[in-house]
């Protein structure tokens, strides 16, 4: 799969099986990022407008939703093509789709993709396969002397649309 919602350079794979593996995968997706962040990633530039821990954290926040509501184990990504990176989290319940939250009280949680929402460029999700479901967030890529691309909407050229998200 090769479009702006999935770019098909893979700087890391994790897999997330349990909420311990969480503090590990933040620690090593920042590593990652300031790969991206002071140059030495020859396939992307860094990153413009969005701050390596946001994309940390939406990255928790979507890995976090996979476990909480389908179970898990989960598969995080982060992916980049020189203009956009991508964190993009796999569940085994394609049959559940993404729910905002919106009404929900303080403390309750159910906030993760509001979150994400604010902070990413865009997001959504589509059904990978009969047997997951691709949870993804985006992030637009500049050089650091380049004004921020205003990219619109990817498209998508895998089975079934991504949804994107409403904000």
């Amino acid at each position: 799969m090769t479009d702006a919602t999935h770019p098909d350079h893979v700087l890391a794979r994790w897999t997330v099986e349990s909420a311990d593996d969480l503090a590990r995968i933040r620690t090593d997706l920042d590593h990652a990022l300031q790969r991206l962040a002071d140059g030495t990633c020859d396939c992307c530039l860094a990153p413009s407008g969005a701050e390596p821990q946001h994309v940390v954290l939406i990255a928790n926040e979507l890995a976090s939703n996979a476990l909480e509501y389908t179970g898990g184990p989960a598969g995080l990504e982060l992916r980049c093509d020189g203009t956009t990176a991508v964190v993009s989290v796999t569940d085994p319940r394609p049959d559940l789709p993404p729910v905002l939250s919106p009404h929900r009280d303080l403390g309750k949680g159910g906030f993760g993709l509001q979150l994400a929402l604010r902070v990413a460029d865009d997001v959504g999700w589509y059904r990978d396969s009969a047997w997951e479901k691709r949870v993804w967030a985006r992030f637009t890529l500049a050089a650091p002397d380049r004004a921020r691309d205003s990219a619109g909407t990817p498209g998508h050229d895998g089975p079934g649309a991504p949804a994107a998200l409403s904000r």
